[in-house]
């Protein structure tokens, strides 16, 4: 039997709390969906993501590729894909928008009544989309937050929730249950949805015309934040986010660079200076704190980690891209 550290009280109030039951997996109305895919170099991470899509979707999907300015051989792999899917669609930007623009324009194009996000350095699960639908449509929901796992297997966050921790003016996401088995969060919630206000970015389900009408992401933000303030934004407007426990994909925040320009990405998406400009941003527009130093020492050794093993692989394999 897999190892259960202590319940958090926030956790044992979300189990103790009014259920919301689930009554029919797949009710019969079936929306349109498109997967919005942000593409921007590490090309084997974009490869597995696209792999698990299609293995385990369970659900019709259009699949919309916006690539952000990746290196020829990416959008040589991307192509190739557009020309063997009726359903892929490949937007190429000339110039790079960031994450937040990026994802605006995407589903701008988009033609589902849904969105489902990703980011490439994610990997769906069997049933990943058909749950993530069936949750929309029980509860008419606007956004839906499907369960994420680390690499290790063990549950990363459930109905990840923004809040001020003890008080503090540093507003914070709490990955509920996580570091948990996935079998004993999805046995306590098997039967019902949990209500929450937090929607990530990379990985979640939109109602396209809710999304627009809450004026999308904020383009200021470049790495980071835009999606909590969406999320405040969509608060703000009397909406609520849907958890389901069933809906399953793993985040992959410990991946490694292959190559040189794998260890560029990483550089600027761990650039502290360019998080301490976003975040400048979010307290101008919120009044809250939301980079605490502790996050940012948690950055610094992320990035530290992957350059070092990085470097332990060895020069040539790094500039020799390693791509298999």
């Amino acid at each position: 039997m897999s190892h259960l550290r202590p319940l958090h009280a926030r956790e044992l109030v979300l189990l103790a709390r009014e259920r919301h039951p689930v009554v029919d997996p797949l009710p019969p109305h079936r929306p349109r969906v498109t997967v919005v895919l942000l593409s921007l170099d590490r090309l084997h991470l974009t490869q597995r993501c696209i792999d698990s899509i299609f293995a385990y979707a369970d659900y019709p999907f259009d699949l919309l590729i916006h690539d952000d300015g990746s290196q020829p051989e990416v959008l040589a792999y991307l192509h190739r894909l557009k020309a063997e899917h009726e359903n892929v669609q490949l937007i190429e930007s000339r110039r790079r928008l960031g994450c937040a623009a990026a994802r605006n324009r995407a589903f701008a194009e988009a033609k589902g009544e849904y969105v489902f996000s990703l980011d490439n350095d994610t990997v769906c699960h069997p049933g990943w989309l058909r749950e993530s639908v069936a949750c929309a449509v029980r509860r008419a929901a606007d956004f839906v937050a499907p369960l994420r796992l680390d690499p290790g297997g063990q549950v990363w966050s459930f109905a990840a929730e923004l809040m001020r921790i003890e008080n503090s003016d540093v507003l914070e996401i709490a990955r509920w249950f996580h570091d948990l088995p996935l079998d004993s969060v999805q046995r306590w919630f098997a039967v019902s949805d949990v209500r929450t206000n937090f929607i990530p970015g990379g990985v979640g389900l939109f109602r396209r015309s809710t999304f627009q009408a809450c004026g999308g992401f904020v383009e200021g933000y470049q790495f980071g934040f835009e999606d909590i303030d969406f999320s405040l934004k969509l608060r703000q407007r009397g909406y609520t986010v849907w958890a389901t426990a069933q809906a399953v994909l793993m985040h992959d925040d410990a991946w490694r660079p292959r190559c040189e320009v794998d260890v560029r990405y990483a550089r600027r998406r761990y650039d502290i200076d360019a998080l301490r400009v976003a975040a400048a941003l979010f307290k101008e527009r919120w009044g809250v704190d939301v980079l605490p130093e502790k996050y940012v020492e948690s950055l610094q050794q992320r990035l530290h980690s992957k350059l070092r093993e990085t470097d332990a692989v060895g020069t040539d394999r790094v500039r020799g891209g390693d791509e298999r």
